[in-house]
């Protein structure tokens, strides 16, 4: 009877891994068909997938916070910090180093 249990458990957890894989394959390829997204390998799209994921699960823990602002997606949601930074400002941080924190 355990046994039936387990494997009633695990087709149950299965089956909501699987329904949230679809719910996020779906917004990110609505959110990219968006902004025109448009990745030269699957490779890639499988890396910028999982960043924007990441993306997701910041601004869902952020916005849980009630503070007097919000986050959301937008044209960025597929790039890392360092690759924001270097692509659009200029190479500007506002991440102090350590070198910096000695001045």
């Amino acid at each position: 009877m355990a046994a039936k249990s387990m494997v009633s458990h695990y087709k149950e957890v299965k089956s909501v891994f699987n329904k949230k894989m679809e719910l996020q394959t779906n917004l990110f390829n609505r959110w990219a068909k968006m902004f025109g997204k448009v990745y030269v390998s699957k490779r890639e799209e499988a890396l910028r997938r999982c960043i924007f994921e990441t993306q997701c699960s910041y601004i869902l823990e952020e916005n849980e916070k009630g503070l007097a602002y919000r986050v959301g997606l937008n044209q960025f949601s597929d790039l890392t910090y360092d690759e924001f930074v270097k692509q659009y400002a200029g190479g500007f941080s506002s991440r102090r180093t350590k070198w910096s924190e000695e001045e």
